[in-house]
């Protein structure tokens, strides 16, 4: 899933980044980009527990990594929840709390997004490895933001 923040580079550009940094999903799982700014400590605290929060109830996360600019996780929908109630929820959350944190008003996110089903379990490794290596491929170091769950993909032999 990929959705822009308000004033967010135009769609063309979005589209050459998109297609340079998809990630792909598994009917396990499904992979997550959102472009938004975690420049702040506080909004990616913040976004990481909103996921969390839902971990176990309506997905089971299996990666994620919250970047400067974007985000990506890894995760399966559990039950008949739709990619879009969760997503919609996600960014209703998150704005919210982003707005309160970074003192400012206004429209948060743009409404679309993009997400991929993952079809195999050599796909849903690529994938979650992308996720994890994502912040060390751009240059970030010991970034923190980045989170597996170990024992959920032992699971399912990633």
């Amino acid at each position: 899933m990929s959705a822009r923040r308000v004033g967010s580079p135009p769609r063309r550009q979005l589209k050459r980044y998109a297609a340079r940094s998809s990630v792909e999903h598994n009917r396990y799982s499904t992979a997550v980009t959102v472009n938004v700014l975690f420049q702040n400590a506080s909004v990616a605290e913040s976004f990481r527990d909103i996921m969390h929060h839902d971990d176990g109830k309506i997905c089971d996360l299996l990666s994620w990594s919250i970047m400067p600019n974007h985000i990506h996780a890894v995760f399966q929908l559990l039950r008949d929840t739709r990619i879009d109630v969760l997503i919609q929820a996600w960014k209703s959350v998150s704005s919210k709390r982003a707005s309160a944190i970074l003192e400012r008003i206004g429209t948060f996110w743009q409404s679309d997004y993009f997400d991929v089903l993952v079809r195999d379990s050599l796909q849903l490794r690529r994938t979650v490895e992308y996720v994890l290596q994502n912040p060390a491929k751009a240059g970030l170091g010991d970034w923190p933001w980045v989170w597996a769950n170990s024992e959920k993909l032992s699971e399912l032999g990633i």
